[in-house]
């Protein structure tokens, strides 16, 4: 016969507001990049490389981002570290699996949830729209969106489909994205640049972006970092290892989140 136990009333309260009232603090011994996989539910088999804190190089200030493709070749020595130090930066360092979440590229947020309802999904697609086709009007490319699922996601299509690099002379996509309906937080954590009540984007619930399977002629990680100087500060994206093509023969192959037009890696100095 099973036993079965029944928890005090106030006690079980008690465990669930313990679970649900206390915003996850910012971790000073991790990255940022780790800090806000960790706190959208997404750090599973992603960690840190820890680099010397007198390193001179950095890798956000590489042109071009291919650092990480360059010396992913298993901890060969890195040029710019000081003494001979090498980051160590190679795809074995993160070790993910297929299945993990952390293989997959998302766009994780937690948009202030405003007085009045002024906070929608549909408003931040919108938002995503936007900020594409203002990366794409940068980089000298003339588009057009079209939404889908009642607006919650969205391609965005060049208007010359003469464009060298497209093969389908009808419809020329360069980047597409889907929201799904986010989750209501009274415990956002502080340093995601939102309010304590957000509407959390669950990176979990497929809210995902794509770019193009085909090289159409951008650097993908460029483009996201230029969309993301277009979008408030709680919006982010998440880069999932070897996804993003940064020109016709090489990808990114080290995971990475961008926000406000920074690229974080996961990389911490010691």
């Amino acid at each position: 016969m099973k036993h079965i136990t029944y928890l005090p009333m106030m006690a079980l309260i008690s465990l669930i507001v313990g679970c649900t009232s206390t915003p996850m603090k910012y971790n000073d011994n991790n990255s940022i990049a780790l800090n806000v996989v960790t706190a959208a539910g997404i750090n599973d088999r992603l960690k840190d490389v820890q680099v010397p804190k007198d390193t001179t190089w950095d890798i956000r200030d590489t042109a071009g981002f291919n650092i990480p493709a360059a010396i992913s070749a298993y901890n060969t020595p890195t040029p710019g570290l000081t003494g001979g130090q090498s980051a160590g930066l190679s795809i074995a360092s993160w070790l993910i699996t297929p299945e993990s979440e952390a293989k997959k590229n998302h766009i994780i947020a937690w948009q202030p949830n405003l007085p009045g309802g002024a906070s929608t999904i549909d408003g931040y697609a919108k938002q995503i729209a936007e900020a594409a086709q203002k990366a794409a009007k940068e980089q000298g490319l003339d588009t057009w969106v079209k939404f889908h699922n009642d607006g919650n996601a969205a391609y965005l299509f060049l208007k010359d489909t003469s464009y060298e690099y497209c093969t389908n002379k009808e419809y020329c996509m360069i980047f597409g994205f889907v929201l799904t309906q986010p989750e209501n937080r009274s415990n956002t954590p502080a340093f995601v640049n939102s309010n304590n009540d957000s509407l959390f984007y669950d990176p979990r619930d497929k809210n995902n972006y794509t770019f193009n399977k085909a090289f159409m002629g951008i650097n993908e990680v460029e483009f996201l970092q230029l969309m993301s100087k277009h979008l408030p500060k709680w919006s982010y994206f998440y880069i999932a290892p070897s996804k993003l093509k940064l020109d016709q023969k090489t990808k990114l192959e080290a995971p990475a989140v961008i926000n406000d037009g920074e690229v974080h890696f996961f990389i911490k100095k010691v």
